[in-house]
This record gives C-alpha cells, sequence and structure tokens, in this order.
C-alpha cells in the first residue's frame, strides 16, 4: 500500500523516513531529513522519542510538516501512546494536528509548531 495520501504529501515534496519499523512504501522523493519537506519518525517509548524528537522539532523550525509513528495501543510490548506523545511533544513546542492509523499495528501523528505566546 502507497502511503502518500495518509501523510497528506503533495506531488514533488520529498520525505525522510527515519528509523523505520517496517518498510513503508511511499512514492516521495527520498531525502535527508535536514532538508525535507515531510519527515517522518518511528519511535517505540518515550526514550526513543528523546532521542529523537530533534527530527521533529528541526523539521518544523524550517517549516516543513513533521509527523511521529508509535505503536498503537498495548502493541508490541509497549505502553506508549498518543496522550504520552502529545504530552511529551507539547513541552517541546509542538501541537499534535492530525492523527491517523498507519497499518494494523502503528498510528501516526503530525505536528505543528506551537505559535509564540
Amino acid at each position: 500500500m502507497i502511503l502518500d495520501s495518509k501523510l497528506q504529501l503533495k506531488p514533488g515534496q520529498t520525505l525522510a523516513v527515519l528509523f523505520a519499523a517496517f518498510d513503508p512504501q511511499f512514492e516521495a522523493e527520498n531525502a535527508d531529513a535536514s532538508v525535507a519537506d515531510v519527515v517522518l519518525v518511528f519511535v517505540r517509548s518515550p526514550a526513543q522519542l528523546a532521542e529523537r524528537a530533534h527530527y521533529v522539532t528541526d523539521a518544523l523550525a524550517r517549516g516543513s510538516s513533521a509527523w511521529v509513528a508509535y505503536p498503537k495501543t498495548r502493541q508490541m510490548g509497549t505502553d506508549f501512546n498518543r496522550e504520552i506523545l502529545q504530552r511529551l511533544m507539547a513541552e517541546r513546542d509542538a501541537d499534535a494536528v492530525r492523527h491517523i492509523t498507519l497499518n494494523d499495528n502503528w498510528a501516526v501523528t503530525r505536528f505543528e509548531k506551537l505559535p509564540a505566546a
């Protein structure tokens, strides 16, 4: 299954997929995370998010789209979930704006930079 439409990729946009837990299929051209129009980061735990969140915040800082994929509730032996993800990313000034299912085991959330107070 081609996943471009799930992540709202537009024709010509580039994509960086980081730490993929499976082989997601995209038609978008691959790019380095530092220049991609869209960044997708896979995490399984708060510790992994802490290590990888900078890819999301860096993408948002330059105006790119950023998504975080995580196991659906109680999948893969983890209790990491959307609420934990949202809270931890809010601490990094990122707001969850869209949640979708990527496949049977993974969900994904798109983040935007919180507006300056």
